[in-house]
């Protein structure tokens, strides 16, 4: 699901789900942070550079497991928990001391824009755009980095009013690191990493460290905690319940189209 390469002092994850729109499900996480820790303690590797195979990054989160036996847990709790367990790969991105370049085509939307919203830099083709969908008829963010990546504005854009921020919109608000043709992003991206690479493993884990652990000061951990919760209680909304409904009766693929 996720496959891994190593290009000199630079190790390349590849979400590797094509037939479902690379879609993150429990699995692809679990193994995301065991690949990580793989990479940090493999002295030779300095920055990871995250992409994805065919059209678009990430379609969002996989729904159809969760769905497939009558829906998400009645009880928020155990819903909790999984969120949990799902947002772990956030921050195993987030505090990996490695620098994370996500290089971004197509579609980005809900799971793949928080892997994205982790990592470090962004660099995205001119045809990418990211979305959070979910906020309209199923719940919220599991965890939070909208307004520390993209500022208030933005964050309301995408999940109050339910809007697609583009790749230029992605720049203009410092988001995005660069935007560049969709035949280049390959390039681009790589050419970022080996730059950021020339700097050394040691400094670039320190100043990542420093960098990081300002922003947790101004309570990113905290309000992810929150996050997971208010997306638990969110599932138990009447949208939420007549969406899961709709999902059991005719799928969850068919219902999905029912919301666009």
């Amino acid at each position: 699901m996720i496959k891994v390469a190593l290009e000199g002092s630079i190790a390349r994850f590849t979400l590797d789900r094509e037939h479902k729109r690379n879609a993150i499900s429990l699995e692809m996480i679990e193994q995301l942070c065991t690949e990580l820790d793989r990479a940090v303690d493999n002295p030779d590797l300095s920055v990871i550079l995250l992409d994805a195979a065919g059209p678009s990054f990430s379609a969002g989160y996989d729904l159809t497991g969760r769905y497939a036996e009558g829906g998400r847990p009645s009880d928020p709790w155990t819903d909790r928990e999984h969120l949990r367990r799902m947002t772990r790969g956030h921050e195993a991105l987030w505090n990996c001391p490695l620098p994370i370049v996500a290089a971004v085509q197509g579609a980005c939307m809900a799971g793949g824009a928080d892997l994205v919203m982790h990592s470090d830099f962004v660099v995205m083709s001119e045809n990418a755009y990211l979305a959070y969908p979910p906020t309209r008829f199923l719940g919220t963010p599991p965890s939070h980095m909208w307004i520390y990546r993209a500022g208030l504005p933005t964050a309301r854009r995408v999940l109050i009013a339910g809007e697609k921020i583009s790749a230029d919109d992605a720049l203009k608000c410092g988001l995005a690191h660069s935007v560049v043709p969709d035949d280049e992003l390959g390039r681009a991206a790589l050419d970022l990493a080996a730059r950021i690479s020339g700097a050394g493993r040691e400094l670039l884990m320190s100043n990542k460290w420093i960098i990081n652990r300002g922003v947790d000061l101004m309570g990113r951990a905290l309000l992810n905690r929150v996050a997971e919760s208010e997306d638990a209680l969110s599932h138990l909304s009447p949208r939420s319940m007549a969406f899961k409904k709709r999902a059991g009766e005719v799928g969850v693929r068919a219902a999905l189209e029912e919301t666009r």
